[in-house]
């Protein structure tokens, strides 16, 4: 009887960890590139977090992209990490409340960048280097994604979504399955989130909620690479895996080799080709 329970348990564990499948082509295609995140940005040069400053930095360096998009109360997608102005506008304001002419407002880190729309930075980007577009929504809203996916179908570039909310995933898997998703994670998510519903916070710390979105791939805190959810999705399955966020070459040397992907932010490691990037 016991063992009849633990392998019962084991089998829901498989399942609720289980991820989706992908093409070799994908994989190679997003995984064969580092990711500036945010942007290239160094706010002592003047080119602030999510801006198009840092996202043109970033083409111009050669770079894959990793930047944040959530919806204005206009139904505008916006490039902007936070849910509220505080940190970077210094303005204690939701995103989701302004209109996208109120945040052009502000500036972003007391710098002459203002916040961008999706269109611009798809603009600024031209399909020259990949995108890794995280969808900030901590409650599931299937309007963002249909106002997301209006937008990046027209968009000739290669790009890639993850996020947080294994929901935002799901309709993913459902409306568009052919587009590469990723869920990020974090082994102490509750703490870095802030999340009321510890429960979920640790359903997706664990990756139990990959059988909600079934990813393709894994985008995890790099300090977390003991975890056994990442290690089995890794090694067993194979999966591809994202190491977020390096912001200096020492954790970088020491940890690039446990991701086939890292996005970093700080510091500029070299390229993949060994070109050297050191304009910081």
């Amino acid at each position: 009887m016991l063992i009849f329970f633990i392998f019962a348990l084991l089998l829901g564990y498989v399942f609720l960890i289980f991820p989706g499948k992908t093409s070799q082509q994908q994989i190679q295609l997003f995984t064969s590139w580092d990711y500036a995140h945010r942007g290239l940005h160094n706010q002592h040069k003047g080119i602030p977090e999510n801006s198009i400053a840092a996202i043109q930095n970033a083409v111009k360096h050669g770079y894959g992209i990793e930047f944040d998009v959530q919806m204005t109360k206009d139904k505008q997608i916006v490039v902007f990490h936070d849910m509220t102005l505080k940190r970077v506008c210094h303005q204690k304001l939701w995103v989701q409340d302004c209109t996208y002419e109120q945040l052009q407002n502000y500036s972003i880190l007391g710098t002459k960048e203002r916040i961008p729309l999706l269109s611009e930075a798809l603009s600024a980007v031209k399909g020259k280097v990949p995108l890794l577009i995280e969808i900030k929504s901590f409650a599931f809203n299937g309007e963002v994604c249909n106002l997301l996916e209006k937008e990046l179908s027209q968009y000739e570039g290669d790009y890639c979504i993850e996020s947080f909310n294994p929901f935002i995933l799901s309709w993913y898997k459902k409306h568009r399955k052919e587009i590469f998703r990723g869920q990020l994670s974090s082994p102490y998510l509750w703490k870095e989130l802030g999340y009321r519903k510890i429960w979920i916070a640790i359903c997706v710390a664990n990756l139990l909620s990959n059988f909600v979105s079934r990813p393709h791939f894994i985008s995890y805190a790099y300090h977390g690479w003991y975890h056994p959810s990442f290690i089995l999705l890794k090694k067993v399955w194979k999966i591809p895996t994202f190491g977020w966020t390096f912001n200096n070459s020492k954790s970088y040397k020491k940890y690039k080799k446990r991701y086939h992907s890292v996005i970093f932010e700080g510091f500029v490691p070299a390229r993949r080709e060994n070109e050297s990037r050191n304009w910081l």
